[in-house]
């Protein structure tokens, strides 16, 4: 069987390296290595030619989604393995991949991407209730639509090449936002298709280290869900991305209000709440609470405040653009 892997990259410096001489250590050996180069001004290009990958340019910042295209359309193998280039995989993954396409009841496979915890914010990012990488616990079958909190990410993601022409492969007007892999799989689940989900062979993920670029990161999900929404707007991904927003939104709205008529024992009490409430969950989760702990509930309403803004942005243009965006 042999395989494709695809990685878009952009400036992929060091840890770019490390993700290819990886791929190019897996026991399986029947494949070959796609690399799509997004506009890279840092030498990508030949850190990938040196470790004998096809190589393939964009022409310029066309988004990765784009790049996932091209290398999908460049590819040889029967199977699209889609990786990140700031994603490191375990020797064995595309062995374990393969062999849960040859069971021949697999459509698409996805396993878990952990985030490396480099520092603080590494730590945080892996541990917090809305870390974008998946961590699945056990395996399990995705048919016709998610499971609640269940996301697919493409840092880690194997579709067979028939299906992903079937569906049309990415929808490039995602460029770079977010919620493409989740658009992705929600139009393989609408044809029947299913997505296999296992905890291994997993990806380790360089995530960003610095709460600036983390918080520009989730500010460009929330653009991303904006076009996801509006695509998909009744599926379960959806509802609950949406209905945890408007919950978000009116808390803050009343406790702004409350505040500005002059019942500042409300404002202050819903603040505790919202904080209370985040802080028992992770004491939940961890058992054991560690001075980190107690910043996280802080910097998730950051994260999830930055996403609101992105999606009230992308509503913004939508509306300006009158519906053409």
């Amino acid at each position: 069987m042999f395989v494709s892997v695809i990685i878009p990259v952009f400036n992929g410096g060091e840890e770019f390296r490390e993700v290819l001489k990886a791929v190019m250590e897996q026991t399986y050996k029947n494949f070959e290595v796609v690399v799509v180069d997004d506009g890279s001004t840092d030498g990508s290009i030949e850190v990938a030619i040196n470790f004998g990958a096809k190589v393939y340019s964009t022409g310029g910042r066309k988004g990765s989604n784009y790049a996932r295209n091209l290398g999908a359309q460049k590819a040889k193998g029967e199977i699209l393995v889609f990786l990140d280039a700031d994603c490191k995989p375990v020797n064995t993954w595309l062995e374990e991949i393969v062999n849960n396409f040859k069971t021949g009841k697999v459509d698409v496979f996805t396993s878990s991407t952990i985030i490396v915890p480099r520092g603080f914010i590494g730590k945080y990012v892996l541990e917090s209730f809305l870390s974008p990488s998946p961590i699945y616990g056990k395996s399990f079958v995705l048919k016709n639509d998610f499971r609640p909190f269940v996301v697919i990410a493409t840092s880690n993601l194997a579709v067979r090449k028939s299906i992903f022409k079937e569906v049309g492969g990415f929808d490039e007007k995602f460029k770079w936002f977010g919620c493409d892999d989740m658009d992705f799989a929600y139009r393989i689940l609408s044809r029947g298709f299913t997505i296999h989900c296992a905890p291994k062979p997993p990806v380790y993920h360089y995530y960003r280290t610095s709460l600036t670029r983390i918080l520009k990161r989730y500010f460009q999900y929330g653009r991303g869900f904006t076009i996801y929404y509006r695509k998909h707007p009744n599926n379960r991904f959806s509802r609950i991305i949406s209905r945890g927003m408007i919950f978000i939104i009116s808390w803050y709205f009343l406790a702004i209000f409350s505040l500005i008529i002059g019942f500042p024992i409300i404002t202050f009490t819903q603040l505790i709440l919202a904080y209370t409430s985040l802080l028992l969950a992770y004491y939940k989760k961890f058992s054991k609470l560690r001075f980190r702990h107690i910043i996280y509930p802080i910097l998730d309403h950051l994260l999830a405040f930055s996403s609101i803004l992105g999606t009230v942005y992308q509503l913004i243009q939508v509306i300006l653009s009158k519906g053409k965006y």
